[in-house]
């Protein structure tokens, strides 16, 4: 496969990054070059294997270079573009950088208790709160770094599968 300036894109939403493709199972993600692998089963989820880390997805939604994608219960959105699109939107003033993160509930259950509260901040694996289902505690813990800007839920609320439960605001991260 020839590495062309169509194979190079930026990926923002909670994070931008830089992504060139160099082969079909090889990219290069921020300078750093990785193994990867696209696979999908038998539930039309996406296996995707970059180096040693497997991450099971949805892609919920595709219109033109907006995704929408959902890992292990938490929704994510991002925009997709190339080079040159990204400076003219700069150059327009018209880049937006979608930088909240819907943590969402992964199976049904009670929350059985909040550990942060509004305007805390988090760290990407903090844990946020715990989720009884089949009677046993599942400790949720965020995927990205930022700010708790709004929590949806309470302690002894029943939620069902996918809820939005906790919104994450990753722009207002303090070193």
């Amino acid at each position: 496969m020839t590495v062309n300036k169509t194979n190079q894109f930026i990926v923002s939403g909670s994070i931008n990054s830089k992504v060139r493709i160099d082969s079909p199972t090889a990219l290069t993600i921020d300078d750093t070059k990785q193994a990867c692998a696209i696979h999908t089963d038998d539930n039309q989820n996406y296996l995707v294997k970059v180096g040693n880390k497997t991450i099971r997805g949805e892609l919920i939604s595709i219109k033109q270079n907006q995704c929408t994608i959902s890992i292990n219960g938490n929704t994510y959105q991002l925009s997709i573009d190339n080079q040159h699109v990204v400076e003219r939107k700069k150059h327009l003033g018209i880049v937006e950088e979608l930088t909240i993160t819907e943590i969402k509930a992964p199976l049904p259950g009670k929350v059985c208790e909040v550990l942060i509260s509004e305007e805390s901040q988090v760290a990407a694996g903090d844990p946020l709160f715990t989720l009884e289902a089949m009677k046993m505690h599942n400790e949720i813990c965020s995927p990205v770094a930022g700010v708790v800007t709004k929590i949806l839920v309470k302690s002894d609320e029943t939620v069902s599968s996918d809820q939005i439960l906790i919104e994450v605001d990753s722009t207002d991260i303090t070193p």
